[in-house]
């Protein structure tokens, strides 16, 4: 690949700005040097049609007297050649034109009269004299490239009707028109500078006005917070910039109302899954109230069939099982309350055995062990309703995969500003087959009506929303393993 290819790539790699800039620029400069060569060549054929102009008429008016002075010479009436050089001389010396010589020729092409005494009796027999004596007409020898001509030579016939009497030959030099065209070059290159470096700053007015309403949008694009979107331009004008910047406003309001909608039905599957759970621990909160209700009504029964001063004792089991079932009602209640979006310092070893309370009746039921390795103070700084959904969503998972008699491990320890969650149990597993779907929303291997497939889901977008990370390791039949990162500096 050739180098002014890869320069070509190397340019539309840029900036849109920087691509503005060097395409216009580069517009700029073809534009001011065709105009440059225009007014050159325009003054070229100006100058040389003047010098020929000049020329041609300065010879054609010289070689009137000077035909009179030849028949003057003829006739005898003058002295030959005497008038004639005179005559020369005057017109040489008056330096009308910058003369480098003047010659009369007869018909014979014989110098008879020049400026240059040392001329006389010369004979020319160049093209130029071919020529004239061919078509009888003026000549005027000179190079179309002003560059190249340092002289312009001009022959002009000495006619009487049709015959010839001789040629009028003279050399000017061109000095002078010289240095007036290369005057006039440069006044060309110093305007064409002029003009490049307008242009140039043009250029740069230009992208302001059009380059950088893209600049700012784009920038704002990269800055908006997709949390907060709270990025707006203001609104210049009615072009269609502005028109740009009206609908990326209207873009980041429609996507902020959009989150806003997200997150409500984020919150109303949170409250679902939370009331799926209060479905599951029904059995255990209707044993827990059956129980002391009965025991009241066997105290109640008896008090009434008993008369003396122990009904004290049957009083005293009467508050304890109204106690119990006021302790039952207030898990139940929060259960199913809603979650604040605050954080606060959480005792996790506190908070673990707050969560297995309410899990404690299918834990008794099917002879579960639950064995815990908290590290001795640990605290946390997150909202309390996260870390207990996070706990009580992976403990429910882990009861229904024990049949009976299981084994279920719950360790937590931090790690620098990790905190590291693991629960591991010895139930049926996960099929490999199910392993890259159990955190999809609505996934589940329940039976119908033990879970929604939520609960996994919540649990994932939780974690993930502190910045954590969460994954299992499962064999089908030997149980299962979940490890929670969270990452507490990102949640402060």
């Amino acid at each position: 690949m050739s180098s002014w290819s890869r320069n070509i790539k190397e340019i539309f790699k840029l900036n849109i700005r920087k691509k503005f800039i060097i395409i216009n620029f580069f517009i700029v400069i073809v534009l001011s040097t065709i105009t440059s060569l225009y007014f050159f060549n325009f003054e070229k054929k100006t100058l040389y049609k003047r010098i020929v102009t000049e020329v041609t008429l300065f010879g054609e008016t010289l070689a009137i007297p000077i035909v009179n002075d030849l028949i003057y010479e003829r006739l005898g009436l003058v002295e030959e050649g005497g008038l004639l050089d005179n005559y020369l001389q005057g017109i040489f010396s008056e330096k009308k034109l910058n003369f480098v010589y003047i010659a009369v020729l007869d018909d014979n092409d014989t110098v008879i009269s020049h400026t240059d005494i040392k001329e006389y009796g010369k004979r020319f027999d160049d093209e130029l004299m071919l020529k004239i004596n061919r078509e009888k007409k003026t000549i005027v020898s000179l190079n179309k490239d002003l560059f190249f001509s340092k002289s312009v030579e001009v022959l002009v016939p000495l006619l009487i009707s049709e015959k010839k009497w001789g040629t009028l030959r003279f050399v000017v030099s061109l000095d002078n028109e010289r240095k007036e065209f290369a005057f006039a070059i440069l006044k060309i290159f110093f305007i064409t500078i002029i003009l490049i470096f307008l242009g140039y700053f043009l250029v740069l007015y230009l992208s302001n006005i059009f380059v950088n309403p893209i600049t700012t949008l784009a920038t704002a694009m990269t800055k908006t917070d997709i949390e907060k979107l709270d990025t707006y331009l203001p609104v210049k004008g009615d072009d269609e910039f502005a028109y740009l910047t009206i609908q990326f406003n209207n873009l980041i309001e429609r996507i902020r109302l959009a989150n806003e909608e997200l997150q409500k039905k984020n919150q109303m599957l949170l409250q679902s899954e939370k009331l799926a759970s209060i479905g599951i621990l029904a059995s255990g909160i209707a044993h827990e109230i059956n129980n002391p209700l009965g025991g009241i009504f066997n105290c109640i029964h008896m008090l009434e069939e008993q008369k003396d001063c122990s009904s004290n004792k049957y009083l005293e089991l009467i508050k304890d099982g109204l106690e119990r079932i006021e302790n039952t009602v207030k898990k139940l209640l929060w259960m199913a309350r809603k979650g604040e979006d605050t954080k606060e310092v959480v005792k996790v070893e506190e908070l673990v055995d707050h969560i297995i309370e309410f899990v404690k009746y299918n834990v008794l039921k099917k002879r579960i062990n639950i064995e815990k390795n908290i590290e001795n103070g640990l605290e946390i700084f997150i909202n309390r309703s996260d870390l207990e959904q996070i706990l009580l969503n992976l403990l429910i998972n882990a009861i229904h995969a024990i049949e009976h008699d299981g084994v279920i491990k719950i360790s937590c320890r931090r790690e620098g500003e990790k905190i590291l969650l693991e629960i591991e149990d010895n139930g049926c597993g996960i099929g490999k087959e199910n392993l890259n779907k159990i955190f999809d929303p609505f996934f589940t291997t329940k039976k119908q009506g033990e879970g929604t497939g939520l609960g996994l889901w919540i649990t994932y977008e939780i974690v993930k929303n502190y910045g954590g990370e969460i994954r299992v390791e499962s064999e089908e039949g030997k149980g299962s393993k979940f490890y929670i990162t969270l990452d507490e500096e990102r949640n402060t």
